[in-house]
């Protein structure tokens, strides 16, 4: 049983009434050796204070008060912390109050969680994007003028492979004859389901127009980066062709094209190819979750496993 300031008091009351230490020890939940330190404490300080069991805490409580203003100002703005932020910050308040290279783990968040009450693990969810198309757009779409546009890039893999090789020895080189290669695919999909031809955008100067003669996808695109990459050019290019298939499938019907990474390739004439064609662009905020990212879980995941 831990003994309370009720009973220290109680204890110490006893001993100034004429009690011996020892006879107080035996009736008390205090062992003798507590109730020297009590007395010893209270003849030095004229008080009693009860310490809290095992070590120290690394960062003092009027610090770690001031990382709840901290996340809530955070969240104000709209950019809610993860808890791994939460240490690494704390972690560098630690540094620089002690002096001393130290680091908080989960063990302190765990902790930290429980101290404070107002905080809570929530699920973050962006919605820059419904806010985006409810009240900027402004148009009468139905889930088929919805379009979803992602590029992903495949590449020769080059993991290591399992080999049978002589006990004993250190290494087992292998030689790869599979030449390096890159390639990038745009994929657009409408909301509900319609596919709408990719683009196929591989590396060099050009591409033979007899590329995609054995391609299964009718009238989709190719064309050629340096690097395989996605470009300004490239991606006017497909704004066109893309324009083409919507005008001959959905007639004048404006479209809602939702991109995220070709945002940072948007051009002026991007801009004007889709007012010629009826596209409204509706840019993802950077590192949106796969929740606004459709096509990474339900098409391009099942390519590259």
């Amino acid at each position: 049983m831990t003994p309370t300031l009720d009973d220290i008091i109680a204890a110490l009351s006893r001993i100034e009434q004429g009690e011996t230490p020892s006879a107080v020890a035996r009736s008390s939940p205090l062992k003798r050796t507590s109730i020297y330190k009590y007395m010893k404490m209270r003849e030095n300080t004229g008080s009693i204070q009860i310490g809290k069991r095992g070590a120290k805490p690394c960062m003092p409580l009027n610090l770690e008060e001031d990382i709840v203003p901290w996340i809530a100002a955070i969240q104000r703005a709209e950019w809610p912390v993860e808890p791994y932020e939460v240490i690494i910050k704390a972690s560098t308040i630690v540094v620089y109050h002690a002096g001393v290279s130290c680091t908080v783990g989960r063990g302190w968040y765990a902790r930290f969680a429980k101290r404070h009450h107002d905080l809570a693990p929530r699920d973050g969810i962006t919605r820059f994007f419904f806010d985006h198309v409810r009240g900027c757009l402004g148009v009468c779409c139905t889930v088929a003028d919805v379009y979803n546009v992602d590029e992903t890039s495949f590449k020769t893999k080059d993991k290591n492979k399992k080999v049978v090789a002589i006990r004993g020895s250190k290494r087992a080189w292998r030689t790869d004859q599979n030449e390096y290669y890159h390639l990038t695919v745009v994929a657009p999909l409408a909301a509900d389901g319609t596919p709408v031809p990719p683009a196929f955008i591989l590396p060099g100067a050009s591409c033979a127009a007899t590329f995609m003669d054995e391609c299964p996808v009718s009238n989709a695109m190719t064309s050629a980066s340096p690097k395989a990459f996605m470009n300004s050019d490239l991606l006017d290019s497909w704004l066109e062709s893309f324009g083409e298939w919507k005008l001959c499938h959905r007639d004048a019907q404006p479209a809602i094209l939702v991109l995220d990474n070709c945002s940072s390739h948007l051009s002026a004439k991007s801009l004007w190819i889709c007012e010629a064609y009826g596209i409204y662009l509706a840019g993802l905020p950077p590192n949106a979750t796969h929740l606004l990212q459709p096509l990474d879980v339900a098409l391009f995941r099942t390519f590259k496993r």
